[in-house]
């Protein structure tokens, strides 16, 4: 529309003789209505079109035949002409609202027939009795698929009764230009049965005698396709393959018919997918060479390559997708099969194509997506590499310090040190947790009084902070402050009495250095019930049982705890246990478990030591 705008007034007379001369039969047909709009209840014809008055009265305003709706006019005709009935109806909807004229209204129906478009054909079925109350032609049009939608097609009802209530509909449906939508509706009114076979011989059955409806071999090959699997354990069974088969035919006739229907090119793709047949691709580029307007099967094409792992080509056909229509979901996909490659110069440069775009959101969670792949898999250098080009979102400044978590894990502690430093921390809340990191890092490298320092400093600045003082509290027990950290633990829950981390906490150090087990296990109790699947949690029940003597009834715990949290503490726990219990042999193998990856002087070879156990254990192979 903006092109038309910008020429002069003679190219733009021009350009419309030009249009004129080519559909000059189409614009006949549509002129008149604009020129002498029909009032709702005039005159129909008599199989309930619309006709025109020979005269008007003199309230019914006539809507100008402007420059733009004479473009729209001649726009739908030629759309209808290429074969494009859903912009068709669209155009002539828009036009029926804008003039209130019935007669498009009624054109848009008959563009929405051709469509095949339910949600299209309702609302011009609805413009057009809102516009022509009285015309009979719309109601007898919206009767019919209403008495189709609304008919008992129900489980309980036997097959027989259901092939004659659909043979009915379809023959009285024939009489009217709804055949077609009636067909396309067939196997939403079957899917309350559930046996999706029944439902495939009962439209086979009703679709046989309408051989030259496109929309009936449609139709059979749906219900051929709802009624197989979608997987299959080893080769399918010949039954389904017949089935498929069929379908196949079936969609081969409906192509027959309308070779460029979107819907069924669809069909076949899918059911030629589900045969998992080689025929799918060669068929796929078969049919884009022939109608290279038929985009909808470029995502089938790159698709079938993913399956294939040809992640190259697989890519070059989203890009294409991508360059067509500006998808940025095409786009996100060729950026993460580049991520499956390894090509991280093409991942940057998509992902830099998709933030231009205007979808920066996308690109940063493609990115955290697949750098969390990369953590699951241990590759951790690989998801720090990417959880670095995340650009500033909401969840900016909580990555930055995973990352320094992932360092350190890492075995990275000074470039852990490093990045902290580096950091813009600006917000009261963000400086704090820049020192809960720093002192996290400490711990790990058994700086604890670099740690109580740095912890300390942060409590003056938010003394409210619960998890700061907890945080600090189990500095003070390693360094072996136990009453200054009981108090610390008691102020954090002071501040946050519903806290289960911070009941856990303290009734650990509470059960751990037997200060008052029956307190420490009444909060760890607690805790348990706000979070019962949590690993810390299970493992201070275990213990707390086993310090009350209940060994027998600390071991479930504990195993339980192993299974979801599998360090060496939880190891010490439930091996000593084992060990108590005579399970000698299951404690040295959990014992060895835990050693995996652990220092020396850890808390297993601590309890080894307290139970007086002098020997070797050689930590098992990840």
């Amino acid at each position: 529309m903006a092109f038309f705008h910008v020429l002069n007034p003679r190219w733009r007379l021009w350009f419309v003789a030009v249009f004129v001369i080519v559909s000059v039969s189409a614009l006949t047909a549509c002129m008149q209505p604009v020129i002498q709009p029909v009032a709702a209840g005039h005159a129909e014809t008599q199989n309930g079109d619309l006709k025109n008055p020979q005269t008007q009265s003199a309230d019914v305003q006539t809507p100008p035949l402007t420059e733009e709706r004479f473009y729209d006019i001649l726009l739908a005709n030629v759309a209808l002409q290429r074969n494009d009935p859903v912009l068709a109806t669209r155009t002539f909807l828009r036009i029926a609202e804008e003039t209130k004229a019935p007669w498009f209204a009624q054109r848009a129906t008959e563009s929405a027939l051709a469509a095949r478009d339910n949600v299209l054909l309702k609302d011009s079925l609805e413009l057009w009795q809102t516009l022509a109350p009285k015309a009979e032609r719309p109601q007898r049009l919206r009767q019919q698929l209403a008495r189709f939608a609304l008919s008992p097609l129900k489980e309980q009802a036997d097959e027989w009764h259901i092939r004659e209530s659909l043979a009915g509909l379809l023959r009285d449906a024939s009489s009217t230009d709804t055949l077609g939508a009636v067909f396309l509706q067939i196997n939403s009114a079957l899917r309350q049965l559930s046996d999706k076979r029944v439902a495939f011989d009962i439209v086979r059955d009703v679709s046989l005698p309408y051989p030259y409806q496109p929309e009936a071999h449609y139709a059979l090959a749906l219900a051929a396709f709802l009624a197989t699997p979608e997987e299959f354990t080893g080769e399918p069974p010949e039954e389904i393959m017949a089935i498929l088969r069929e379908g196949e035919e079936a969609i081969d006739d409906a192509l027959r018919l309308e070779p460029e229907w979107d819907e069924a090119l669809q069909l076949k793709a899918l059911l030629l997918d589900r045969a998992d047949s080689e025929e799918l691709l060669p068929w796929l580029l078969k049919t884009i060479e022939e109608y290279p307007d038929k985009k909808i099967l470029w995502s089938f094409v790159a698709r079938v390559y993913v399956k294939q792992k040809n992640f190259g080509e697989a890519r070059e056909w989203f890009l294409k997708i991508w360059r067509d229509d500006g998808s940025d979901d095409a786009l996100v996909a060729a950026a993460a099969l580049s991520m499956e490659m390894r090509d991280h110069r093409a991942v940057l440069d998509l992902l830099e194509d998709v933030r231009q775009s205007g979808a920066p959101q996308k690109a940063n969670e493609l990115i955290k997506t697949y750098a969390r792949i990369a953590e699951d898999e241990r590759r951790l250098d690989e998801a720090i590499y990417w959880y670095k080009q995340i650009t500033k979102d909401e969840h900016w400044w909580s990555i930055q310090i995973h990352i320094a978590q992932l360092l350190l894990r890492a075995d990275q502690s000074n470039e852990a040190m490093t990045w902290l430093a580096d950091l813009p921390a600006i917000t009261l809340e963000e400086r704090i947790s820049v020192a809960q990191m720093r002192a996290m890092i400490y711990r790990h490298t058994e700086e604890w009084e670099k740690a109580r320092v740095t912890l300390e400093e942060a409590v003056s600045q938010l003394p409210q902070s619960a998890e700061l003082h907890m945080d600090l509290a189990l500095v003070e027990e390693k360094q072996g402050k136990i009453k200054a950290a009981v108090a610390r633990l008691r102020q954090a829950l002071a501040l946050s009495p519903n806290e289960p981390y911070i009941q856990n906490g303290l009734g650990y150090t509470l059960v751990d250095h037997q200060i008052n087990i029956e307190e420490g296990a009444a909060l760890i109790e607690k805790a348990l019930q706000a979070k019962p699947e949590d690993g810390a949690i299970l493992d201070s029940m275990g213990w707390a049982l086993y310090r009350q003597g209940k060994l027998e009834e600390a071991l479930p715990y504990l195993r339980k705890a192993m299974e979801t949290l599998p360090d060496s503490e939880v190891a010490a726990h439930l091996g000593e246990v084992l060990w108590q219990l005579g399970k000698l042999e299951e404690a040295r193998q959990v014992w060895k478990h835990g050693l995996q990856g652990v220092s020396k002087d850890s808390l297993i070879h601590e309890t080894m030591r307290r139970l007086n156990i002098d020997e070797p254990l050689t930590p098992t192979a990840p």
